[in-house]
């Protein structure tokens, strides 16, 4: 079972990450900014962000004020990854 982070707030936004890694793009599991999503895919160096937004499964558009912080948003989160078989922190 891969650990998580406990979520890590930014400035607009709040993410899960592989728990003992840093925060870049290929480690995050989960991303909130607006609207919640989980990585299905993994990160590819070969492709770069651009194509990464493919990698993700996109949950229901959550209050764009909070900036991540949105509990829905993280509980849909969070469903999805222990579906997936994360334990999250």
């Amino acid at each position: 079972m891969i650990k998580l982070t406990k979520w890590i707030n930014q400035e607009h936004c709040s993410i899960r990450c592989i728990a003992n890694t840093d925060t870049s793009l290929k480690n995050r599991v989960a991303f909130i900014e607006k609207s919640p999503r989980v990585r299905i895919n993994p990160y590819d160096d070969n492709k770069g962000w651009l194509e990464d937004s493919k990698n993700w499964e996109y949950g229901p558009k959550g209050d764009g004020q909070e900036c991540g912080k949105y509990q829905p948003s993280r509980d849909w989160c969070d469903a999805k990854l222990i579906e997936m078989g994360y334990e999250l922190e």
